[in-house]
């Protein structure tokens, strides 16, 4: 049994309008039952053939003939009529068409944004979609040994070993154009850390030496992004981006001698995808722009590509990360 479907259409001079359908089923029960209610009284020429004449149904005023007709509203002549004023905004569910359909009705919830109710009578309602201008991520990743070498000729990889350095990045987006696709600037920024023993100078008996270094690199990047996105709440939207960013690098050691410091000025150029999360649940994702005002959840894949600028520390590298990036 389908139940009723009901969307809104606003009409150019200002009424409501709302579209059902209604189960034919319900429609014949209804006749079944002495018919739906009628604005208008029954006719005796509309009555079934070989029906009793004396019944309610085919009495011009629902009374048996030969009863003492009375007024118009089916009261006796004389006695007080009384009935209540009508109803404001109350709505009553009209009677489809025998064999089902669809037809105009006027619902006041309609004024409200009432676009459906569904076949377990849930009120469905037209919200305001959220407008995103700003976006935010967070990703994991990892920093390939950069090419920079120590003041002794040792590599980066010697010491710190070659799994690269863990990072953990942050960024910040300003998308003011939608026009086509979405174009923003983002600011990010990060903290890396990685150990590795120092080296003995070249000649000795040992290379490796006890002390223990520890290396915090922080890059800050300002690029400029575009990304692949012209629809709404779309599956899939992959990205470019390019620009600049600093490493400052701090070195310690735990034998009690000061730490170095250092920066690395470089260019770097960035692709990645983002997978639209919240298309898998849209209630959770109604939840979400409701409440948080967030638009969309992405989980997002990015590879870059650094080349340094600086001669004395060249922090040339290619960083692989994963995170989520939020819409809003």
């Amino acid at each position: 049994m389908t139940a009723a479907l009901v969307f809104t259409l606003t009409q150019g001079w200002g009424r409501n309008w709302a579209l059902a359908q209604v189960d034919p089923l319900e429609h014949e029960l209804d006749e079944a039952n002495g018919g739906p209610p009628s604005s208008e009284p029954s006719s005796p020429q509309g009555s079934p053939q070989g029906s009793p004449q004396g019944s309610l149904r085919d009495s011009p005023q629902g009374f048996p003939q030969g009863s003492p007709q009375g007024s118009s509203q089916g009261f006796p002549q004389g006695s007080p009529q009384h009935s209540l004023p009508p109803a404001q905004n109350e709505y009553h569910r009209p009677v489809g068409p025998p064999e089902g359909g669809t037809f105009q009705i006027e619902h006041p919830g309609a004024a409200k944004g009432l676009i459906k109710i569904d076949k377990d009578q849930v009120y469905q309602y037209r919200v305001k979609t959220v407008e995103k201008s700003q976006a935010t991520s967070v990703r994991f990743g990892i920093i390939s040994s950069p090419n920079t070498t120590s003041e002794q000729g040792d590599s980066f990889s010697s010491i710190y070993g070659s799994k690269g350095i863990p990072s953990l990045f942050a960024d910040y987006e300003w998308q003011p154009f939608h026009t086509f696709g979405a174009l923003g600037l983002q600011l990010g920024a990060g903290l890396g850390v990685v150990r590795g023993n120092g080296r003995f100078a070249p000649g000795s008996i040992f290379t490796e030496a006890k002390e223990v270094y520890t290396l915090i690199v922080v890059p800050v990047s300002a690029m400029i992004v575009y990304r692949f996105e012209y629809l709404r709440h779309q599956w899939f939207a992959p990205y470019i981006s390019g620009g600049g960013i600093y490493y400052a690098l701090r070195e310690q050691r735990d034998d009690g001698k000061p730490a170095t410091y250092a920066g690395s000025p470089a260019m770097a150029g960035a692709a990645g995808i983002s997978i639209n999360v919240t298309r898998v649940d849209n209630q959770g994702a109604f939840f979400l722009s409701r409440e948080y005002g967030i638009s969309d959840v992405w989980l997002t894949l990015e590879a870059r590509l650094v080349a340094s600028v600086s001669k004395a520390i060249d922090f040339s590298n290619q960083t692989i990360s994963a995170g989520f990036t939020i819409d809003y």
